[in-house]
């Protein structure tokens, strides 16, 4: 995934946040905690405020450990 780190998002995606933004659909939602709603809601404006793939952070392992 960090391969595509900085690159734009593709616009389907955003689209796809945007339908969540609001509230997250029922059959979703049916799946998901609340709490989890309300971060896959903060998630998807993070993205349509900054619509870039996510680099990783430097506070911790990017890739499973003991693998790489």
């Amino acid at each position: 995934m960090w391969d595509f780190a900085g690159e734009e998002l593709p616009a389907d995606v955003l689209r796809g946040c945007e339908l969540v933004v609001d509230s997250v659909p029922d059959l979703v939602a049916a799946l998901l905690e609340q709490d989890e709603c309300a971060a896959l809601r903060r998630r998807a404006v993070a993205l349509l405020r900054k619509p870039l793939f996510p680099s990783p952070r430097d506070d911790y392992r990017a890739y499973p450990w003991p693998l790489v």
